[in-house]
């Protein structure tokens, strides 16, 4: 017979156990408790059969534990980062731990009162705190401050911060990017970027910094463009910064959507042969790579959750323990589909030959 709301006494009533006993057990005691395993095992048989249920927050009392990590997401979508995959690679390795995760959002008024901390944590009932915010707004000083005065374990994504964060490799990803396209021949290669506003997230800057990096390793000149232009006005501003260069082999972009609609555009109407003399270059997803020969530096999403929340879990294990930022690689895939070696030597361009195009 199941109770509505069976209690530790009525599975007492049932085994002929004390309720301490009965407690030690349901509670998950273990070690020299003075119960055996068959009063264990007769114990949780009864509690399955009257349906027992063990209160979550008054055993995080007991505790100190909630099995639980919070994810703080802006109240703005464009503002956090969570695709599938990376969502995936946090709850798997979350669950290899013994916690799940929840999700949660504050307002930027909220989460600016240092004061208002520890009642948000309370609210969120989590062990530790994921922070998934990118962007450069007010409120990110505040919270940090507020997190680490009151001691509550936190990682934050997708922010190139020195400590107690997880972000991508972009740097790194545009120094393969260029070698990828260097090691197949190709020499005049520009960057583009039409969507760099001045307090832009920290990729704009990154990956053509790598770009340019690897230009001159090569012996050749980097070609940037940073802007910041409505994309309405993407393909006249794209025509106009062909023009003003010599014949290019290939164009790196920060990002698919960003600079390949109108770029693919421009190319057809140029009598470009696309993806044979023209090449282009990108920092993009896995769905992305199938869409048309290019080459395609692919975020390891997955890899992120999982690191993200290794780290949270040994910021909880040592609050007040400082951890290196983690920086995760990307994978390089050619117009072939094969991937590339990361941090592959080259050796410098034949600038004659470079000459003999001009």
């Amino acid at each position: 017979m199941a109770f509505a709301n069976p209690r530790l006494a009525d599975i007492a009533t049932a085994t002929g156990k004390s309720i301490q006993t009965v407690g030690i057990v349901m509670n998950g005691g273990k070690g020299n408790t003075g119960v055996s395993d068959a009063t264990r095992q007769r114990i949780r048989k009864a509690a399955e059969r009257l349906g027992y249920r063990t209160n979550p927050l008054a055993q995080a009392v007991r505790q100190g534990r909630t099995g639980s990590l919070g994810m703080l997401i802006a109240t703005d979508s464009h503002r956090s980062y969570l695709p599938a995959d990376l969502f995936f690679g946090l709850v798997t390795q979350a669950d290899r731990n013994g916690y799940d995760i929840k999700l949660a959002h504050y307002t930027d008024a909220q989460l600016s009162r240092e004061r208002e901390m520890p009642r948000v944590f309370r609210e969120i009932m989590g062990d530790g705190l994921l922070v998934n915010y990118f962007d450069n707004s007010a409120m990110v000083a505040p919270l940090r401050r507020g997190l680490c005065r009151h001691h509550i374990p936190a990682i934050w994504l997708n922010r190139d911060m020195p400590e107690d964060g997880v972000c991508f490799d972009d740097h790194g990803a545009g120094v393969e990017l260029t070698q990828m396209m260097l090691a197949d021949g190709l020499r005049r290669i520009a960057y583009v970027d039409l969507e760099c506003a001045p307090n832009a997230h920290y990729s704009r800057r990154a990956r053509p910094a790598g770009y340019a990096d690897a230009m001159r390793e090569a012996g050749l000149e980097p070609d940037v463009t940073l802007r910041s232009v409505a994309r309405p006005r993407h393909l006249a501003t794209l025509r106009e910064w062909l023009r003003r260069r010599p014949r290019l082999d290939a164009i790196i972009g920060y990002s698919m959507e960003n600079v390949a609609p109108p770029l693919i555009q421009l190319a057809t109407a140029a009598n470009r042969r696309f993806g044979d003399d023209l090449r282009f270059g990108f920092f993009g997803s896995p769905d992305e790579l199938f869409m048309f020969p290019h080459y395609v530096m692919v975020q390891q999403n997955r890899a992120y959750g999982e690191a993200a929340v290794h780290m949270l879990i040994e910021k909880i294990r040592q609050p007040d323990m400082t951890l290196a930022t983690q920086r995760i690689p990307f994978e390089g895939v050619g117009p072939t589909g094969s991937s590339a070696r990361s941090g592959a030597k080259l050796r410098k361009a034949d600038t004659r030959t470079h000459e003999k195009r001009t």
